[in-house]
């Protein structure tokens, strides 16, 4: 099908610059585009002949264009010879250079006839000096009929773009070293390969026959390229015969045969990789297609090789094309009855590259709680990322919700993992501009667990002569166990020897220990693949023996009534409790401790013992006492009565206020006692009664019990 889709105004643009072009530009020729006819080697350095060399244009040329004339040798190092290139006299030191240039439109089947030598004339156009000769400033192509070389190229000297080549009296040799000093020696150009003619050898002058004159470009220059189709002419001096004077009296025709016409170009495709393409051409006047593709600058056939088909047809198939031939550009050579070959525009392969992943994260064994990531590395354009997980019948997507993060990215992330996600199977659906999607590996997250204690070790309790066992359950990842002691200086390693075994397993047993270890505290590092380990809780053991008999260290033994006395015994190793009584009446044991108790006596306490007894886990100690001795005290009151406004002496002072008046004492037996005395005031009565009297009469008084008789005397 045709893919050509010409915007009108760019169709417009291009055709005034193809005419600006044509009209002012050179024409760009290529190898058959134009054929020697004749060449002349004897001259008589311009005085009536000079080398001359013809040829005929076998395709239309724009003014100004310029075709460049050498007799260097090509070497095969693939460059012209140079005069002197490795020392004097080496290399080409009697050939030269001239540039012919076309001053008006020529078309094809006109000869050019150049003086090449000395004079530098043509019969079409103007001829130029451009390099001379090393032996000889004014000497430019000095033809040898005893072998030489002319090569017609466009480009520069460095860089040529051959097209043709004439090889004079002898055959094109393999080989050339760029050092070697001669001047009618050159290999033939690749170029050049199926339009070097190279004329038989003893031909001084030599010119086509015009045996073929008429015919399209193809069987023109079939024709002048054939030595067979050459006469040739011994003459070393001046005068010529005149019929090989050039140009050849050759009239081509033919040049209006229809050439080959492009009315429709290829058109650049952008598809996707591994579909099927096809380029065509349209074109009139055909007889012969042929597709290239550009290689680094070079154009190059195609073959009916795969991908490719229909290489030499209209139509240029590339089947389920790979995406290596990304960017590759393709042109059409058509052929016709005459040249020349029509050569279509270039036409670009895109491929939008399928998604494909090179590269993936395999499964991945972390420790639990550790970040894990999973990636694809891709190839694609457009392309977009989805993670599923397997769930045991089906694959579902993943969803940014904790602990995934990045689930349409192409690393998937899975933050704090679990031991629940232990053997979770992931994979990575990639999918891109074009289809089909492409799906990761499935690859799995191996899950160590962490070192976890789920059973601590128990404190233990045990009397001198017995065993016993601490016991750690745990679960991980390749687990190990380490019990180790502090005895008061901090926690050390144990090691397998009396009394303990199995300091590296799960169970420590401890064997008839020593009272020494009696609160030694024990617990178990448990390690594995992943870190932290984990540390049991402490465990204590306390080896116990029947207790001692308690010793009363403090304590008064003679006590008063009314009193308090703490007492005290020296600690017993091992004790756990410790029992306090008093036998005597009256008396109250308090504040009883494991080394001490108060003795509290009552007003009527009487003698006894103040008893202790130590026991623990493995016995009882026999009962100690102290014999109490319980002494009296002594408390007196007294009263003392006094008429108001009277004072008493007690105590050593007058006392005017009624009340207890209080002096302490301390017995021979020590113990605190009271005498107090009572201040009382007597009541005073004061009484009247009228009584009426003679004169010398009496009146009978009594006052609180007391009776007597009044007189009243006379005045």
């Amino acid at each position: 099908m045709i893919k050509t889709h010409l915007i009108p105004k760019l169709s417009l643009i291009l055709t005034i610059l193809f005419f600006s072009h044509f009209s002012s530009a050179q024409t760009v020729l290529e190898p058959g585009d134009i054929a020697f006819t004749g060449y002349i080697t004897a001259d008589d350095n311009n005085a009536t002949q000079d080398d001359a060399i013809s040829f005929v244009l076998l395709k239309d040329i724009d003014v100004n264009t310029s075709i460049y004339l050498t007799d260097l040798g090509w070497t095969d190092a693939n460059t012209f010879q140079t005069p002197n290139p490795c020392g004097a006299n080496t290399g080409a030191l009697n050939d030269g250079i001239i540039e012919w240039k076309s001053n008006t439109v020529l078309y094809c089947g006109t000869q050019i006839s150049i003086h090449c030598k000395r004079a530098l004339t043509a019969n079409f156009g103007t001829v130029t000096a451009v390099q001379a000769s090393f032996n000889n400033s004014n000497v430019y192509l000095n033809l040898n009929g005893t072998g030489d070389q002319v090569f017609a190229y466009q480009g520069t000297l460095s860089a040529p773009s051959f097209i043709a080549g004439l090889n004079i009296d002898r055959a094109w040799d393999l080989v050339l070293d760029s050092c070697e000093f001669t001047s009618n020696k050159s290999t033939l150009p690749a170029a050049l390969s199926s339009f070097g003619l190279s004329i038989n050898p003893g031909a001084n002058n030599a010119q086509y026959n015009c045996s073929i004159s008429t015919g399209d470009t193809l069987t023109l220059l079939t024709a002048t390229t054939d030595a067979m189709n050459w006469n040739v002419d011994t003459t070393s001096f001046p005068p010529i015969p005149s019929n090989y004077q050039l140009p050849p009296s050759c009239l081509f025709s033919g040049c209006a045969l229809p050439t080959p016409q492009i009315t429709t170009q290829p058109t650049s495709v952008n598809v996707c990789e591994l579909s099927t393409i096809e380029l065509t051409v349209v074109a009139n006047n055909v007889t012969s297609y042929q597709w290239q593709q550009n290689i680094s600058g070079t154009w190059v056939n195609v073959l009916d090789t795969l991908p490719y088909s229909g290489s030499t047809t209209d139509t240029l198939r590339i089947t389920s094309a790979p995406f290596i031939l990304n960017a590759s550009v393709y042109r059409c050579v058509v052929s016709g009855q005459a040249p020349p070959q029509a050569i279509s525009t270039s036409a670009t392969v895109s491929l939008i590259r399928l998604p494909a992943i090179t590269a993936q994260t395999p499964a991945r064994a972390i420790c639990e709680g550790a970040n894990v990531s999973f990636s694809v590395s891709t190839v694609g354009a457009g392309l977009t990322f989805q993670w599923q997980t397997y769930t045991g019948s089906n694959w579902v997507n993943l969803s940014n919700t904790p602990p995934y993060s990045n689930t349409t990215g192409n690393a998937l992330l899975i933050s704090a993992v679990p031991y629940a996600l232990h053997f979770t199977y992931y994979r990575c659906i990639v999918s891109g501009t074009c289809a089909p999607a492409v799906t990761s590996d499935s690859v799995y997250v191996f899950v160590n667990q962490l070192p976890t204690i789920t059973l601590e070790p128990v404190s233990d309790s045990i009397c001198v002569g017995n065993s016993t066992s601490f016991v750690v359950n745990a679960f991980g990842a390749s687990i190990t166990y380490r019990w180790q002691v502090d005895n008061g200086s901090g926690y050390t390693n144990l090691s397998n020897g009396a009394p303990y075994s199995g300091v590296t397993n799960d169970t420590l047993t401890v064997t008839n220990p020593p009272i020494s270890l009696s609160n030694n505290k024990y617990r178990c590092i448990v390690t594995g693949v992943c870190a932290p380990p984990d540390t049991s809780s402490e465990a204590v053991l306390i080896v116990g023996d029947i207790p001692t008999d308690p010793v009363f260290n403090s304590g008064n033994t003679s006590l008063c009534l009314n009193s308090s006395e703490v007492f005290t015994i020296a600690p017993v190793d091992g004790i756990s409790t410790y029992t306090w009584s008093f036998t005597g009446t009256d008396g109250l044991i308090s504040n009883a401790g494991d080394t001490s108790a108060t003795l509290n006596l009552g007003s009527a306490a009487t003698a006894g013992n103040i008893t202790v007894q130590a026991s623990n886990f493995c016995g009882t100690s026999s009962v100690v006492s102290q014999a109490i001795v319980v002494n009296a005290a002594y408390h007196f009151l007294d009263s003392v009565a006094v008429c108001p406004g009277d004072s008493a002496f007690i105590h050593s002072a007058w006392q005017l206020v009624p009340g207890d008046y209080m002096d302490t004492y301390t017995t021979v037996d020590g113990c605190d006692s009271t005498y107090t005395t009572r201040l009382q005031f007597n009541p005073v009565f004061d009484e009247q009664a009228t009584t009426t009297l003679c004169l010398g009469d009496s009146s009978f008084c009594k006052d609180h019990g007391k009776r007597w008789w009044e007189h009243i005397p006379i005045h």
